[in-house]
């Protein structure tokens, strides 16, 4: 039984199963840190469920009519719902439409599949009338809500759905995956997955991508803020160039390393930033234990913040000033 991608193997065999035996629910919640194959593992499942011709193990032929709709994303009778451009949430309008169309009559006779994500961007209003279409699902409709934080959703709505949770791989099938996909250069799998916190798709995304300068200049602008050689606006105004969260990310990343080298220095070696050691160390030299545990309660706060309409630029700055010499 093949997996969409080989740490799935259980859940892709749960699914399948349920599948074959008509015992699919209305409603899946996928679970789980992001990057690790949720949104892969619901796309498939929508394969799936549309191909005329899959497999006794649940794959999809990739040669049918639904398939080749799928392949080139005209198929009629699914759809995927996010957030729309520009913003950080999903409304009730897009929701409302969504239920329109799952009680519409499927266009080839099988299932309709929609599939939500992030579930958790959800604002009260879509959340409660999404509430309405879990109550009283159609006969043939499947919906598929993805989501990394679970708890931000209603209990009523986790409550009326099957939940399947994605966890960390192992870290060797992890890197088994993800070496293949490098070309030599400077990470190797197994720092790229320390950086991701073991997400292989995550890990993955990292290659080629801004977010590894991104976070140099975090760890650099860091260290100018607590030896005071720059101001936390000239340094906040400079991580602002990669939007809010991705700094706040590493900063989380960098923070919870040097706490790491600060409790136990003979555990240099688990630190995820471990190429950046001897800057991590340097700067957690000039800032003692509790206020470190102070920046990183903050900075917890401040991720949570950012995801809603928190003013980017002072939340920055605000975290930074925590770290200048004068406090």
């Amino acid at each position: 039984m093949t997996a969409p991608l080989p740490w799935l193997q259980t859940q892709w065999g749960q699914v399948s199963r349920q599948m074959e035996q008509g015992r699919l629910p209305h409603a899946l919640l996928l679970t789980g840190p992001t990057g690790v194959g949720k949104l892969t593992l619901a796309r498939a499942l929508t394969r799936s469920l549309l191909c005329e011709q899959r497999s006794d193990e649940g794959a999809a032929c990739g040669e049918c009519r639904g398939c080749r709709l799928m392949a080139a994303g005209t198929h009629p009778d699914t759809v995927e719902i996010s957030p729309e451009e520009d913003s950080k949430v999903i409304k009730i309008d897009q929701i409302r439409t969504l239920s329109s169309y799952l009680s519409l009559t499927t266009q080839y006779g099988g299932a309709k599949v929609a599939l939500v994500h992030p579930a958790d961007a959800l604002n009260v209003n879509a959340a409660n009338s999404l509430l309405k279409t879990l109550e009283e699902p159609a006969a043939h409709a499947v919906l598929i809500l993805c989501t990394s934080r679970p708890a931000s959703l209603p209990a009523t709505v986790r409550s009326r759905c099957q939940t399947l949770r994605v966890g960390i791989p192992p870290a060797d099938v992890a890197a088994q995956w993800l070496a293949p996909q490098l070309q030599s250069g400077e990470f190797s799998a197994e720092q790229l997955l320390a950086l991701a916190s073991g997400a292989p798709l995550a890990a993955a995304a990292l290659v080629g991508s801004d977010s590894l300068a991104c976070r140099r200049r975090v760890v650099e602008g860091l260290a100018a803020v607590v030896t005071g050689r720059q101001d936390p606006v000239s340094v906040s105004s400079e991580w602002l160039k990669a939007g809010a969260e991705l700094p706040l990310y590493w900063l989380y990343s960098v923070t919870t390393d040097i706490i790491r080298l600060r409790s136990s220095p003979e555990h240099g070696a688990s630190v995820a930033n471990a190429d950046l050691m001897a800057t991590l160390q340097r700067i957690g030299e000039r800032v003692n234990l509790r206020e470190l545990f102070a920046r990183h309660d903050q900075l917890t706060a401040a991720l949570r913040a950012a995801r809603g309409q928190a003013n980017p630029q002072l939340l920055l700055e605000d975290l930074l000033i925590g770290w200048t010499p004068s406090t």
